[in-house]
């Protein structure tokens, strides 16, 4: 093999297990605002590439990062704050309590890969922005 394709897998498999290796799971530890650091065991808001369980009533007051999956718990909730807010969805979606995104002109569900949806909960978007290549499946 060339040196330079070589080289090019090399920083590819870096910057791959980098990326993985920076993901966490962020749990909600109370009820709050999605934005307060106060709300999460993971030290802030769930950053890009995140997985997060929310367990408890919390109110999107900003858009979220890009999600590598969502699970909300029977009796727990996100509801906007009335702007037009979005969750980005990058993965699998497990919802058996309350998601509502509805409010403002533009509150929406955002795809920014392919997803699964399952559970037993409801979700209340304006929007369900699905993107140009991805695909939802509903389980």
């Amino acid at each position: 093999m060339p040196l330079s394709f070589v080289r090019f897998l090399s920083l590819l498999l870096f910057v791959l297990t980098t990326q993985s290796a920076q993901s966490a799971t962020c749990t909600s530890l109370v009820s709050g605002n999605w934005s307060a650091a106060a709300t999460w065991d993971c030290g802030g808001q769930p950053a890009n590439g995140d997985s997060v369980v929310v367990g408890h009533a919390l109110t999107l007051d900003t858009t979220t990062r890009r999600l590598a999956g969502l699970t909300v718990v029977a009796g727990a909730s996100i509801v906007d704050n009335g702007s037009s807010w979005a969750i980005v969805l990058a993965g699998p979606l497990i919802n058996n309590g309350t998601i509502t995104v509805s409010g403002g002109a533009s509150g929406s569900f955002s795809l920014a890969g392919h997803s699964t949806w399952a559970g037993s909960g409801v979700v209340n978007a304006r929007y369900i922005d699905m993107g140009s290549f991805y695909q939802l499946t509903l389980a």
